[in-house]
């Protein structure tokens, strides 16, 4: 029975090993890492935007602020023409009066725009250090899951390669005409070798003569199931 053990160690290295495979092709296949990397993309534009964003306001207040200065100069010598005493013309009065006008609304709409550009500064703010969050948390989840990536490939290849050189050793120990038997009967059925427990094949569940148990325990023979045609093996595991 030494050849037909060795054909079941096979058989059981092989699904093993076919198993081992699919789960490689799963992780290859599993887009997780891609999306919490698309994810943190995404989140590393929305920074720069927002920053840039930010920084555009501030340029913004500035050249508000430069504005703001030419015209407050601007308002406090035409207040001093107004106010001087050297004007007596009623006309011109009006006239600077109007001027005078025109620059203090120039200066509340500009400080408005200011006090604006402030409270959107101020938004900026938070909103970049919330997507900071997010960016730290979303980078580190993807150094994790890509760490967890390579562990978990590195791990299935060299068990792929053990089960691999086990397959190579076995089938160097089992004999041409076995490897044969089994390879014919492996493209019909998953597994070619079924145990024997019972007095049943486990593969079919269907009765199995005493006479074909009788020489499955003595002989190093093969014998196949009369309902499936799969190789039998004889368990000693207690009925």
């Amino acid at each position: 029975m030494k050849q037909i053990k060795l054909l079941w160690e096979h058989q059981e290295k092989q699904h093993e090993l076919t198993k081992t495979l699919k789960s490689l092709k799963q992780i290859k296949e599993d887009d997780k890492l891609e999306n919490v990397q698309v994810e943190l993309k995404q989140l590393e534009y929305d920074l720069i935007t927002n920053k840039t964003q930010l920084e555009m306001k501030k340029i913004e207040i500035e050249r508000s602020e430069r504005k703001l200065k030419i015209i407050n100069d601007n308002l406090g010598q035409t207040t001093q023409r107004l106010y001087s005493g050297d004007i007596t013309d009623s006309k011109e009065l009006i006239e600077i009066h109007k001027e005078e006008e025109r620059l203090r609304e120039q200066c509340d709409l500009i400080e408005e725009e200011i006090y604006l550009n402030l409270e959107k500064i101020d938004a900026y703010d938070e909103i970049i250090k919330l997507k900071q969050k997010e960016y730290t948390r979303s980078s580190e989840n993807v150094s994790f899951l890509h760490r967890e990536h390579i562990d978990q490939t590195t791990k299935l290849k060299e068990k792929c390669k053990e089960l691999r050189t086990k397959l190579q050793q076995l089938n160097s120990k089992i004999e041409p005409d076995f490897i044969k038997k089994y390879n014919a009967i492996s493209k019909m059925k998953h597994r070619a070798v079924v145990k024997v427990k019972n007095k049943s094949c486990t593969g079919c569940h269907m009765n199995i003569p005493l006479s074909t148990i009788s020489r499955l325990k003595k002989d190093e023979v093969v014998c196949y199931c009369d309902n499936c045609g799969r190789i039998l093996l004889y368990s000693k595991e207690p009925e």
